[in-house]
């Protein structure tokens, strides 16, 4: 993270959107340019992903324009704003989709008032450094390719299970090629 150079984007900063379905974001640059590229995203019927690293509590103006929310056990407490059972948590979250990272364990999603729970992909973990935003990545890019969403679940946590064989974040980055491989067959 440089973050001198991620808080000085603006709201103005937002590269056109043509031709995606989905916009990821993380919490690494201003509060008030995540809120405005959602805007931005929704405007153009494009959906809203943010993973919700580092934590903090989020305005309710930004959770409205949410379509999908990712955040890991710790950051669920603190954008729940309550302690308790991860089910007790996800409650007190008005976004339509809500993926809990569970590290090896896989993740939990709520969508549509229905749960569903992931299996993470076995390996000999050396370092989990990026994991979670390996997840992230394959997710939302296998949405916006039109991969049904267990597919994609399915492949994010292939996806972040072999981001743990490789020790630092951006080596640890799997190829297409080689989540292709580990999540063929790979489901819940």
């Amino acid at each position: 993270v440089a973050p001198g150079a991620n808080y000085a984007l603006r709201p103005t900063d937002l590269p056109p959107l043509a031709g995606f379905t989905h916009l990821l974001m993380q919490l690494e640059i201003p509060m008030e340019s995540v809120i405005a590229y959602a805007k931005a995203a929704r405007a153009q019927s494009i959906k809203v992903v943010l993973n919700a690293a580092p934590a903090k509590t989020l305005p309710d103006e930004l959770l409205a324009l949410l379509d999908i929310l990712i955040v890991n056990e710790g950051e669920l407490a603190v954008v729940a704003r309550t302690a308790g059972s991860i089910a007790h948590c996800l409650s007190q979250i008005a976004v339509p989709c809500v993926v809990v990272t569970l590290g090896r364990h896989g993740c939990c999603v709520r969508a549509e008032g229905a749960y569903i729970f992931q299996t993470a992909f076995e390996v000999a973990a050396i370092d989990t450094t990026g994991a979670g935003d390996t997840f992230c990545g394959a997710f939302a890019a296998a949405l916006d390719q039109g991969f049904g969403f267990t597919t994609a679940l399915a492949r994010a946590a292939a996806a972040g299970s072999l981001a743990c064989t490789i020790p630092g974040a951006p080596p640890s980055i799997p190829w297409k090629g080689a989540i292709d491989e580990a999540a063929e067959g790979f489901v819940a």
